[in-house]
């Protein structure tokens, strides 16, 4: 765990039997500080993401500039392919789309819908951007940024409530008994 004492040195297991000695002077002479210091190293880091919470990272990432942003990206897609949570190659494209590509998923067999990434980053980009005319107050929420599909159509919006909205407004009201 995080609160682990490492060995560094024979002395500090001087207490304990021959047995126990002798194979902490292996361990030693093996190189086992520099990978005990890397394995409290990955618990810390574990730690502090559950303590984290959700958005952190994305409030991380948002301070960096765009170029790190792709950097960043490439880099834990190419983790997440040598830990074998991704798959090296891309899957086959079955129909291309406007929005992005229809594929088949080779381990399940099933058909999925990937996103483009530049209409996924232009997506974040001016949701991003309507997220900081609201928090300047520029906007108020819930309105529309550049896209209905965003954030609503807009509550305060003067809508024509066309023949169905005009025959519930003429409706009489109902009496339960």
């Amino acid at each position: 765990g995080s609160d682990a004492d490492i060995v560094t040195d024979l002395e500090q297991v001087l207490m304990f039997p021959d047995k126990v000695q002798k194979r902490v002077q292996a361990w030693l002479e093996r190189d086992g500080v520099s990978q005990a210091k890397k394995a409290k190293n990955a618990v810390l880091l574990q730690e502090q993401a559950e303590k984290s919470g959700p958005g952190v990272l994305d409030t991380l990432v948002r301070e960096l500039s765009p170029d790190l942003q792709g950097a960043l990206v490439s880099l834990v897609k190419d983790f997440l392919k040598q830990a074998g949570k991704v798959p090296e190659t891309e899957a086959p494209v079955l129909q291309k789309l406007p929005e992005g590509n229809l594929v088949l998923n080779q381990e399940t067999g099933n058909r999925e819908f990937v996103l483009d990434e530049d209409v996924q980053a232009d997506t974040i980009r001016r949701e991003l951007e309507h997220d900081a005319k609201v928090a300047s107050g520029q906007v108020q929420p819930p309105d529309t940024a550049e896209g209905g599909e965003l954030v609503g159509a807009g509550v305060g919006a003067s809508v024509d409530p066309g023949p169905m909205g005009e025959q519930i407004a003429r409706a009489k009201p109902v009496r339960k008994r």
